[in-house]
């Protein structure tokens, strides 16, 4: 397989012959069931671009009519767009989270927030938001950032498991302070950022453990 790849070949699919159906369900499903070897990316983080506006509001209508994300006009995150990243499996966009970078005194060269997490049903419980979150981590290192938050109603215990500590709202960068909805009243959490090898040990941790809720911040 590895050799057909290098040759040229753009996708090799390996399927047990043992298995009734194999060949139609890794042809004809998003996910398949056999195991396959592309020369391209076919799932990963990348950057959003302006044409992930649409699949990106399809994301988070669904939370945003549950009240678990804060409302954002498409004009919003049209603008906003350079910050938001996408997960994308095949061509699908099925995942996305926004950065947005905070100057504060406080923390060495300002903080990151992580908010808009979103994910297809599809693709619950499968890790994803470990992959989203171990991506914004990285972003911050490169960036020389050790501080990342987050502002949630729903998923407390899985940013606390993830080495997130609850702070006050006063804890905010003064500029999202400014905007906290008290009547919403979400919790904060902070997370100290370390190293990229303090990443990998801990992204070890969280895909080992079953997943028990899915991650979702305002």
């Amino acid at each position: 397989a590895i050799k057909a790849v290098s040759a040229g070949v753009s996708r090799v699919h390996m399927v047990s012959r043992h298995i009734e159906g194999s060949i139609i369900s890794e042809l004809c499903t998003r996910d398949g069931m056999g195991i396959m070897v592309s020369y391209d990316l076919y799932d990963g983080v990348r950057k959003a671009s302006i044409r992930d506006v649409q699949a990106i509001i399809d994301l988070i209508h669904p939370l945003e009519k549950q009240g678990i994300l804060v409302t954002r006009p498409p004009e919003q995150i049209e603008m906003e767009i350079d910050g938001f990243f996408v997960f994308e499996r095949d061509g699908d966009v099925l995942a996305c989270f926004q950065i947005v970078h905070y100057e504060d005194e406080r923390y060495q060269n300002g903080t990151f927030e992580m908010s808009c997490v979103a994910v297809s049903p599809a693709l619950q419980r499968e890790g994803i938001g470990n992959a989203l979150l171990s991506y914004c981590l990285r972003k911050a290192v490169t960036q020389g950032v050790h501080n990342v938050f987050v502002l949630t109603t729903r998923s407390s215990h899985w940013f606390v498991d993830r080495g997130f500590e609850e702070r006050p709202p006063e804890a905010l960068p003064p500029k999202k302070y400014a905007t906290y909805d008290h009547r919403r009243n979400p919790k904060v959490y902070f997370k100290k950022v370390e190293d990229e090898k303090h990443i990998d040990q801990e992204e070890i941790m969280w895909f080992r453990a079953q997943p028990k809720m899915n991650a979702s911040t305002a």
